[in-house]
């Protein structure tokens, strides 16, 4: 932008993009930095009370014998001009030297006059020009001559990208943000930084964006202040008038099918609010007949509007769009001779309008209790809430049972537990449970199924549904519930035997597939059979895909299990990459927190195993918050906070916070509710790490050991060989090599072998053997296992070989990707002469293992 202006061949710079992008911030830097250089400035802010006079805007900057000529534009036009030109007359008579910089903001609204003269000086370059212009409002066709006549160079001043929405936020919070609080105020902002700085500033006031274990949380809830509101009816009214109508009309129904909007507003309504850039045409959403919807064009606009809007215009306008949207249904319905039977999202949308009227349903086409049920399963229980609410309080609706049975689970998805308790509800009162909203016990759930991650009645062995599931009339769903629940209490050979049953049923539900897809993948990773486990998930995947968003949290938790099956296999990279993509997809994990709480989770498990520790903690910090309390509202999760309270402790432990790891380890265990145990074997590895971490090697061992035995006992095959290789990496492969023999076999894939391999040549000190496993673990993505064999292959290759050579540059390479990681096998070299040495370490009963250089 600076070139532009600089550039001797050039007039100036324009600006241009729409309301509070940024515009004159832009143009203030520009101006502020050409001061400094010692070029001559001056500002004129155009508007449109100074629109009304000729020269209006300009008038401050004109010679006081000017003033008077304000009535009549030609002259003052022509001596205006003149007057600037006499500045630039060097001392031959030629106009020379560094032309001063105008700025003019708003330059949309000068009045005819000003913009010709603006005009006049690009054209005889008799002033250097900094122009914004909003881009979504016309301007006076002197001022658009500037940049279509090449006067100006024109520079499009765009919304902030999401990197820089978040580079900002963090700068401006001292802090860091969640994910799903981020994703949201994206969305808010649409990265318009006016609005970013509204919303935020709101937030902030009324409390919804506070810190909550150390990071920034926000609700969701957008605060509407008097500036917010102030923007957005400047915008607003400055618009055609006809626009009024549609714009309420889409505040309360976006998307708002065109149809509808045309019908109740006027095709002309809805011209004018696409002409003035407020609205504008989408795809409608999935499930909706209609080709096209409108929305606003900036999400906090349809806030403001609502905001202000009255209580009787709400109920009104409302009462128009349900009553339209039922007339239309039942008149196609009439069409084909069918009875009266809304679709999903007419259904949920029809009540909600409704909801917003005051009006109770009083056609048996609308059901609150349905709608709320729906509501729940698009992950928004603050909505289920309040229509299960609205059906209870519509007597004789006769739908009582089920509104109460969806208020409790929308109720449990909010960590609202007393309240639920409070309902009373009928343990056979509710549909059974999907796992996303089955993860706590809940009065309000069918059976042991409810106990989802919570487990307590499997564990102890109480029966679940009693249901074959080969004939049972859910289509599949209960036993699919029944396989999840069986996989959280590690019943892993149940769990994959019914969810085998389910997946071949010709009459599943594709719900049924998703749930039993999640559970049996889950369980086969675990198992060791990673390519049945891979290939369940597929299926899975492609049920979930055809649910489409009626279920969005289907495609998460099937891509969940396949995640848990590549970590298990040792296959980091590949989980890395799906972990990646997925927190980075639209309407994916990220933007709901306890989706986002797990997937995050997992990112960070996977960057300790690699490693990457910085990375880790940060990520595991992120998910706990989210997790616990404020941010997920999900008790249900305890295990998955307990998991990664216990990851972040390992990390920590190891890499320089000791006593910062023991102390999150002990708050993991602390939480241990004895009713799942589907993780237990990896927080108790994780313990040995943190044992480690204190130096405590020996017991490090033995807890690695009980570890392992855990897994083994549990069916999980792949995790024992994890469990089993650190205890080779804390010093002892002699415990080991023998069961990583045994194991190989009966565990798919690369690292296994890679695993017995390693703790075979650390046992007989082969450089070669080393180098080797070195290599295979890299092309796994175990790079901080790659760079603890690697270093000891460094040390035992002979000084001076080309082997050691190579040795030492892939050794230091891994190294740098582990920059804080402090193992036994990467634990600081002890000063010396710089001879390497590989000995046995004898300060312990054992023995371990170490390094010295």
């Amino acid at each position: 932008m600076l070139a532009a202006v600089d550039d001797p061949d050039g007039g100036g710079i324009v600006l241009a993009g729409p309301q509070g992008v940024g515009r004159t911030r832009l143009a203030h830097e520009i101006r502020r930095r050409l001061a400094a250089a010692g070029r001559r400035t001056a500002w004129s802010t155009a508007t449109s009370a100074a629109a009304a006079v000729d020269f209006g805007a300009l008038a401050h900057l004109l010679p006081d014998d000017l003033a008077a000529l304000v009535d009549r534009p030609a002259e003052l036009l022509r001596r205006a001009d003149a007057a600037l030109a006499v500045t630039r007359i060097d001392g031959d008579g030629e106009i020379g030297g560094d032309a001063p910089v105008l700025v003019v903001d708003d330059a949309h609204l000068l009045d005819d006059v000003s913009a010709a003269f603006l005009h006049q000086v690009a054209l005889r370059r008799l002033a250097t020009l900094v122009v914004t212009v909003r881009s979504d409002g016309r301007a006076p066709d002197a001022v658009t001559a500037l940049w279509k006549d090449g006067l100006l160079a024109r520079c499009d001043v765009g919304p902030l990208s999401r990197a820089a929405t978040a580079g900002l936020l963090e700068r401006v919070l001292d802090g860091h943000l969640d994910l799903p609080s981020l994703r949201r105020i994206q969305r808010a902002a649409a990265g318009n930084p006016l609005f970013l700085h509204e919303i935020v500033h709101a937030a902030l006031e009324d409390g919804s964006l506070a810190r909550h274990r150390g990071l920034w949380q926000w609700d969701g809830v957008l605060s509407v202040g008097d500036r917010l509101v102030e923007l957005v009816r400047t915008r607003i009214d400055a618009a055609d008038p006809r626009s009024a109508a549609v714009l309420e009309l889409v505040a309360w129904g976006e998307p708002l099918p065109v149809w509808l909007a045309e019908h109740l507003a006027g095709p002309a309504s809805v011209e004018a609010a696409e002409q003035a850039a407020l609205l504008e045409r989408t795809p409608a959403p999935h499930g909706l007949v209609e080709d096209e919807a409108l929305c606003f064009t900036h999400p906090v606009h349809r806030v403001v509007l609502r905001a202000t809007t009255t209580v009787g215009r709400r109920r009104a306008v409302c009462g128009q769009l349900a009553g339209a949207l039922l007339e239309r249904t039942e008149q196609t319905e009439r069409a084909g001779g069918r009875g009266s039977d809304l679709s999903r999202p007419h259904l949920l949308r029809i009540a909600v309008w409704l909801l917003e009227a005051d009006t109770p349903p009083d056609r048996r086409s609308v059901s609150f209790a349905a709608a709320a049920r729906l509501a729940l399963e698009d992950d928004d229980p603050r909505l289920a809430e309040r229509l299960a609410r609205a059906a209870l309080a519509a007597d004789g609706d006769g739908e009582h049972t089920a509104a109460r049975a969806v208020l409790a689970d929308a109720l449990e998805k909010q960590g609202r537990h007393d309240e639920v308790v409070r309902l009373h509800l009928p343990r056979s009162s509710v549909k059974g449970p999907t796992p996303a909203t089955a993860r706590t016990p809940t009065p309000s759930a069918t059976g042991p199924r409810a106990d989802g991650l919570g487990i307590a009645a499997a564990a102890t062995g109480e029966p679940l549904s009693g249901s074959d599931p080969i004939v049972d009339a859910s289509g599949g769903e209960v036993p699919a519930t029944d396989a999840w629940v069986l996989l959280f209490d590690s019943r892993l050979a149940e769990s994959i035997g019914i969810a085998q049953v389910v997946l071949a049923r010709p009459d599943a539900t594709s719900q049924a597939h998703v749930w039993a897809a999640t559970a049996g993948a889950s369980a086969l990773g675990l198992s060791g059979r990673t390519a049945e486990a891979l290939a369940v998930a597929d299926v899975g995947l492609g049920a979930a895909r055809s649910l489409g968003p009626q279920q969005p949290w289907s495609t998460p938790e099937v891509v969940w299990s396949r995640v848990l099956a590549l970590v298990v296999a040792g296959r980091l990279e590949e989980a890395r990459d799906l972990v990646d993509s997925s927190l980075v997809e639209p309407g994916g994990p990220a933007d709901t927190p306890p989706l986002a709480g797990m997937w995050l989770g997992f990112r960070g498990l996977v960057s300790r195993l690699q490693g990457d520790h910085a990375t880790a903690r940060a990520t595991l910090r992120e998910a706990v918050s989210l997790l616990d309390g404020a941010g997920g509202h999900h008790a249900g999760v305890d295990p998955f906070v307990r998991l990664w309270l216990a990851e972040l402790a390992a990390t920590l432990a190891c890499s320089g916070d000791p006593r910062g790891g023991r102390e999150v380890f002990d708050e993991a265990v602390d939480r241990d509710t004895g009713t799942n145990r589907v993780f237990e074997p990896w927080i108790a590895l994780d313990g040995a790490w943190v044992c480690a971490g204190e130096g405590r090697l020996a017991e490090a061992v033995d807890v690695a050991l009980r570890a392992a035995d855990m897994a083994l006992a549990l069916g999980h095959r792949a995790l024992e060989v994890g469990a089993a290789f650190d205890v080779a990496r804390l010093g002892r492969p002699e415990l080991v090599e023998e069961r990583l023999t045994g194991l190989v076999p009966l565990v798919e894939g690369r690292f296994a072998p890679a695993c017995r391999d390693a703790a075979r040549a650390l046992l007989h000190r082969d450089p070669d053997g080393l180098a080797d496993c070195t290599r295979r673990f890299e092309a796994l993505g175990h790079d901080l296992v790659a760079a603890e064999v690697g270093a000891v292959a460094e040390v035992l290759l002979p000084v001076g070989t080309a082997d050691a050579a190579e040795a030492i540059r892939r050794a230091r390479r891994l190294r740098s990707r582990c920059p804080d990681a402090l193992t036994p096998l990467l634990a600081p070299s002890a000063p010396g002469d710089g001879q390497r040495q590989y000995r046995r370490e004898t300060g312990t009963a054992r023995g371990t293992w170490r390094i010295e250089r």
